[in-house]
């Protein structure tokens, strides 16, 4: 899947009631969710002495080298 069939596979999932406003504060949280996410498993790693969620590291690979 390419960035733009992704982009526009995602802005189907959009509620069009939404102001730009919040749309723009949606999807910010939605990446704030994500990233907080990735770095709880980097955290867990790093300082916590957990093994690296391999699953997760190949997934995240995985959709990226997709797109």
């Amino acid at each position: 899947m390419k960035i733009n069939e992704y982009q526009e596979l995602a802005m189907t999932t959009l509620n069009p009631e939404l102001s730009k406003r919040d749309v723009l504060i949606n999807s910010v949280m939605g990446l704030c969710g994500e990233s907080g996410e990735a770095i709880d498993i980097v955290k867990k790693w790093m300082a916590q002495g957990h093994e690296l969620d391999m699953n997760w590291t190949r997934n995240i690979w995985q959709r990226n080298s997709e797109m």
